[in-house]
Formats: C-alpha cells, structure tokens, sequence
C-alpha cells in the first residue's frame, strides 16, 4: 500500500510519468517562459507518442501549477491557441490509446489543459494506483481511510490491509452509472466510448460513496479527493 501523501500540482514532476522532453529539462520549464507551450505544443502533434504524452502531461500541469501560484489565469489566456492545440492533440491522443494507465495520465492532462478543476491528478492518481488515501470527513478527524478500487477489490478500510490479514474492510457503494451528473458523466462516457470499460468502471466508484470503518459516516469519495487537494 502506498504509505506517502497523494502528488500535488505544486510539483508537476512529482510522480511517475514519461520523462521531460529533453529540451525542457534544463532552464526553460517556468510556465510564463515564452518558449515552454509554443515547443510543447510541437512535441505533442508530433508522431511520437511517449514524447507527446510527456509534452502534454507537463503542459497541463505547469498550467495548473501557474493557475495556483498566480491565482490567475493569465497564462491561459495569454497562450489561449497554443492551449486550444495541446488539447486537440491530448483529445486526439486520448482516443488512440490503448494502455490503461496512459489513458488515465491523458485524462488528466485533459481536465488540466481545460482548466476547470485543478484536483484532475489527485482523481486520477487513485485510479491509476487503485486506491486513494483520504481523510474521514468526520469534524473530529476520525481517521484516515483507504479507498481500494481495483484488482485487490472494491473496499475502504482504516487499517494497513496489506499488512494485516483481519484488518476490517468495508464495499464501497459506486455511483449507478444513469445518475451520474457532470464531471462523473462526462469521464464516464469518455472512458466507455474510448473502449476502456475498466477505467469507467472504476469512475463509478471513485464517485460514488465509501464508509468510514471507524464511525461508519458514509462519504462522497470525490467529494474528499478535492477536500484532500484543498
């Protein structure tokens, strides 16, 4: 089990992902560099596609990073067609691939280059690891609850699983895919019509509800990741 805290937009590089482009790798990878989304912009209507996948990976979240730092979205604005073609070659890219966990990065880089939530990694992070850590909403703090959606089971539990073989698991309750609103819809859709049946199944969990073993509050899984990335 993953015993860290989830990655943070703060550090576009911090979690497993293609490499840099080498060009980006020394001095150039400040959001507001005139150079940085015009060369990603090449790398990801390019044919290769490692190289696009890391160009789009970094250039969504160096946007989302610069969407935070400078609570402003300038940058977007000032780049707005250099943006609008990183996402026709993330949208075109999504639709290509067959690796799942590529697919999930490309959701992701998706939801960034939009720019409407700056929680995307948080939400794909768990279903690319299959699990999330998060906090029981309880007002006294309660507990931390891990949220297992994958090959290991569909389950919460407050307890280090791997580690212990009583440790108390409860099912989950997935979001029935007809009430599925907004973001949930959409992802769900998008995963379904792209032919990636597992990533929309595991959507129906990470919006829909777990329990906390130690109280037994019932929580929108969703609704923590953001209270998490808060």
């Amino acid at each position: 089990m993953y015993d860290g805290d989830m990655p943070s937009t703060d550090d576009p590089l911090h979690r497993d992902q293609p490499e840099d482009p080498p060009i980006l790798s020394a001095n150039v990878t400040a959001p507001s560099h005139p150079l940085v989304l015009p060369a990603l912009m090449d790398m990801a209507e390019g044919d290769d596609a490692d190289t696009a996948a890391a160009a789009l990976h970094l250039a969504g979240a160096l946007l989302v990073q610069a969407d935070q730092r400078y609570e402003t979205r300038k940058l977007r604005d000032q780049h707005a067609p250099e943006v609008a073609r990183l996402l026709t070659a993330a949208n075109r890219w999504r639709q290509a691939t067959a690796d799942r966990n590529d697919y999930c990065h490309l959701l992701e880089t998706v939801l960034n280059l939009e720019g409407d939530i700056h929680w995307a990694e948080d939400l794909t992070w768990g279903i690319v690891s299959e699990e999330y850590e998060l906090d029981c909403p309880d007002p006294d703090g309660c507990t931390a609850v891990w949220v297992i959606v994958g090959e290991r089971g569909f389950f919460s539990t407050s307890e280090d699983y791997a580690l212990s073989d009583d440790a108390e698991t409860l099912p989950l309750h997935p979001a029935a895919p007809r009430t599925l609103d907004g973001l949930g819809r959409r992802l769900y859709e998008l995963a379904l019509a792209d032919g990636h049946e597992d990533v929309a199944h595991a959507l129906t969990y990470a919006f829909g509800e777990a329990t906390c073993p130690q109280c037994e509050r019932r929580f929108s899984v969703v609704g923590q990741v953001v209270a998490r990335s808060s």
